[in-house]
């Protein structure tokens, strides 16, 4: 693609005015000044695509922990439950259910 090309395909895309605090303009110029982005609209897209991931893998958690649980309730419809005794059984079940959840979702990630 021409240089001239990229330029054209470049302005056409849509602006927005973004108010920041002070805090996140130092961060944007000290992005700028390091040398790891060279234009506020880098940094600000590679913010959105970060949101935008972990927006993502949030719906896919909570999709995931919404079948869990249907299947959970479910099993317990059929008599099939699980008794915990104590609060630290209790800890140790509730852990393991959240390693379950987090499995698929980390494995996607680390494929990306």
């Amino acid at each position: 693609m021409a240089v001239g090309q990229f330029s054209a395909r470049v302005l056409k895309m849509p602006t927005r005015n973004v108010n920041l605090s002070e805090h996140y303009d130092r961060f944007v110029s000290d992005q700028i000044a390091a040398g790891k982005f060279s234009s506020a609209s880098e940094v600000m897209r590679a913010g959105l695509h970060l949101l935008e991931q972990r927006t993502s893998e949030d719906e896919q958690k909570i999709t995931l922990l919404k079948s869990l649980a249907a299947e959970g309730f479910s099993q317990l419809d059929q008599g099939r439950g699980i008794e915990v005794d104590g609060e630290q059984q209790l800890a140790s079940f509730v852990q393991r259910i959240g390693r379950r959840a987090a499995k698929p979702v980390n494995s996607k990630a680390r494929r990306a």
